[in-house]
């Protein structure tokens, strides 16, 4: 194993500062270049004499001078995008030799990964059964199979008042500004991992985060969780602005089609009166020209459009302890969790709400009927249950506690970004209040169906 100790965000960093200096030595001998090529043209075309041989003399030394500039930061252009990918792939080794390390030796403490860097194995307990099941494959949002890799190297058990070190990733990283563009895939989606990000700070005793920026955890939450909804919402807004931009231009094309009319029907006379006095004049016609029809106007763009029916809520669900960030969406009727991937804490919560004595009252029910849940929708098709459900999945993989005590370390908020007001929070239904309980909801709860007052968190 190579004893150089490198850190992949320098790397990244002296790699973009080498290209952009790359990039500006380019543009300079790009402007030498057509300097010297002016002056070698202006030569051309004077034949003064000794003149004219002097100026095309320079011209050609600049030129060149400009092209061995104009290569030279190209080749360091492409060195500083090497050293980047360096960096990438120094952190994925180091990824992968810590989850070697892990997988052998579970109770591995303070080994030297590739990197150089000291790396903790986090404790493993147990958490709600399902024996050695891998957890389901969860998008990171909008990616294929070449997504980047998740980037959760070090001890996830920071020490007290932790705040970043030398390899953390910056403040801004955090922002949903910089979060993967929302997408129609109903699987739940990583947007952020604050694992070792700046400007995070965690509770001395617990180690749970507490503030990201200025931000307490739940303001941070709901932050995310309302620029996301206006993100969902904003295509749909935009559709409809586009329809009525086009039904306008439509009422316009009539109008415009009645005075084409008019026009070409004057052109035709025009034509027929001078045809008939070029004849009588003997000389050829001189026609006007003829009106033009205007355009049809293009008819917006009609394809999938985030709704109602293909989104309905969404949620963000944060990880106070391993600084995780998961967002889910209601998506369609059969947009539900597989039972396969359903993890083993919220399958006993499913199955302790679907078994209760009595069952649920149906609502307005004469005949006493009753369901397995309080709330008529399905509990695994529910946003924030999709949210949970994937951090979970993420403590499993980590080492982390991932049984009941766990969800209290967790946070939730919900959104309607479609209601006709604008985006508007979303209580957690009587369903996700039995599958998540002991996750706090920025949004309150409610438990029972029809709902009653709304529980705070």
């Amino acid at each position: 194993m190579s004893k150089i100790h490198s850190n992949p965000d320098h790397l990244r960093r002296s790699g973009g500062k080498l290209s952009r200096f790359g990039r500006t030595v380019a543009a300079a001998g790009e402007k030498l270049d057509d300097t010297g090529q002016n002056l070698v043209d202006h030569a051309q075309g004077d034949r003064s004499g000794i003149g004219s041989v002097v100026a095309k003399a320079m011209g050609r030394g600049v030129e060149v001078t400009g092209t061995v500039f104009k290569e030279g930061g190209r080749v360091a252009e492409r060195a500083g995008q090497n050293l980047g990918k360096t960096g990438d792939l120094h952190e994925e080794a180091d990824l992968n030799a810590r989850d070697r390390l892990l997988k052998h030796h579970p109770d591995a403490k303070s080994k030297r990964l590739p990197g150089g860097g000291e790396r903790s194995a986090a404790p493993v307990s147990g958490g709600g059964g399902g024996g050695g099941r891998k957890p389901p494959k969860v998008r990171t949002g909008g990616g294929g199979e070449d997504e980047e890799p998740t980037h959760v190297s070090g001890d996830l058990n920071h020490p007290a008042g932790y705040r970043g070190s030398a390899a953390s990733t910056h403040i801004s990283s955090a922002s949903p500004e910089h979060m993967p563009a929302p997408s129609l895939d109903p699987a739940p989606h990583k947007l952020a991992d604050l694992s070792h990000t700046e400007g995070v700070v965690r509770d001395e005793e617990t180690g749970l985060i507490t503030h990201v920026g200025d931000r307490t955890s739940k303001d941070y939450v709901t932050h995310v969780a309302e620029h996301r909804a206006n993100q969902y919402r904003a295509p749909q807004q935009q559709a409809k602005q586009d329809h009525l931009d086009y039904q306008r231009k439509v009422g316009e094309h009539k109008q415009q089609l009645q005075a084409y009319h008019e026009e070409k029907r004057a052109w035709v006379e025009q034509r027929k009166q001078e045809a008939a006095a070029a004849k009588a004049e003997g000389r050829e016609p001189h026609f006007p020209p003829e009106p033009k029809m205007p355009e049809k106007p293009t008819p917006p763009r009609t394809g999938d459009v985030f709704s109602q029916a293909n989104v309905g809520v969404t949620a963000v669900g944060m990880d106070m302890r391993t600084g995780l960030v998961y967002e889910g969406v209601n998506g369609s009727d059969a947009d539900v969790i597989p039972k396969a991937d359903l993890h083993p804490t919220l399958r006993q919560h499913l199955e302790d709400m679907n078994n209760k004595p009595g069952g649920y009252p149906v609502e307005d029910d004469t005949t006493g009927a009753t369901r397995d849940r309080p709330h008529p929708d399905r509990p695994l098709g529910h946003a924030e249950v999709k949210a949970a459900n994937a951090l979970l999945w993420e403590r499993r993989a980590r080492g982390f506690d991932d049984g009941p005590g766990a969800l209290a370390e967790m946070r939730v908020d919900n959104y309607h970004p479609f209601r006709s007001g604008g985006i508007e929070q979303a209580p957690c239904c009587a369903n996700c209040n039995l599958m998540l309980r002991g996750v706090p909801s920025n949004a309150g709860r409610y438990d029972r169906f029809p709902p009653g007052e709304k529980i705070p968190e």
